[in-house]
């Protein structure tokens, strides 16, 4: 659940090739000549798309001042005069967020995610005791965080910087619960509106809950597979949790 994109499933697998077939072609057609200069200065004997986006770990050093070779800091003219690592950070934005970017992918990659965090936010609702009671903190990936918010549709296309968080408050009114979602990223903490809510202040936990069955019921068609279970579960074990929340969700 907090590594969504270690798993293997063959269902999402298949939809991610399919839907970033010709987007990958493209990239690897424009960015010929620079994965040809990134193989003769890393040593890769084959570079491509992948691990050109992997050397994105690079800005982790320069993070911490560390000292980097000039082919580094390579202005290229051809790309709007940026530096190889600023074009290598464009592409490891591009690739990170295309496993993610659409309904299918995102359910697949953070339904299960979603579903722990709204069933939790359901339990207080209904006053049943949950433990902890006043705080549920999660450690987790710039991936983990990206699968959550696609999977509730407020995914802003960019990565993840480090200590980012995601924050589900729940308040109790007088006839109702209702939930605020907050996203820190290196910037103040910002409020980011949840579907099915025409309020960022007055958003119930029904509404939302709501809004995702209807993603659940998509996800439960795409879900399946003959050989293998998404997110290591079998299918039927996929089928028994999607419905139940389908079920629920008509009380």
């Amino acid at each position: 659940m907090l590594k969504p994109t270690s798993f293997n499933c063959l269902m999402y697998n298949v939809k991610s090739e399919k839907e970033n077939e010709v987007l990958f072609k493209n990239i690897s057609k424009q960015y010929a000549n620079f994965f040809d200069f990134l193989a003769n200065v890393t040593g890769y004997k084959k570079m491509n798309f992948k691990k050109a986006a992997s050397l994105y770990n690079i800005q982790r050093e320069i993070d911490h001042n560390m000292t980097q070779p000039s082919w580094v800091y390579n202005v290229w003219p051809q790309f709007n005069n940026e530096t190889t690592i600023s074009i290598i950070s464009s592409l490891k934005r591009i690739r990170r967020i295309s496993q993610f970017n659409s309904a299918k992918k995102a359910r697949l990659r953070g339904g299960l995610l979603m579903k722990d965090w709204i069933d939790r936010a359901r339990n207080v609702s209904l006053g049943l005791s949950i433990n902890p009671r006043k705080i549920k903190l999660h450690s987790a990936h710039d991936g983990t965080l990206l699968a959550l918010m696609y999977a509730l549709g407020i995914g802003n296309d960019l990565l993840v910087p480090y200590a980012s968080c995601a924050i589900m408050e729940i308040y109790k009114t007088s006839n109702s619960h209702t939930i605020m979602f907050f996203y820190k990223n290196g910037t103040t903490v910002h409020q980011l509106a949840l579907p099915g809510c025409s309020s960022y202040d007055n958003c119930t936990i029904a509404q939302v809950e709501k809004a995702m069955c209807r993603s659940v019921a998509s996800a439960y068609i795409v879900a399946g597979s003959s050989t293998f279970g998404c997110l290591g579960i079998p299918p039927a074990a996929v089928t028994l949790y999607l419905t139940y929340q389908i079920f629920i969700s008509m009380l």
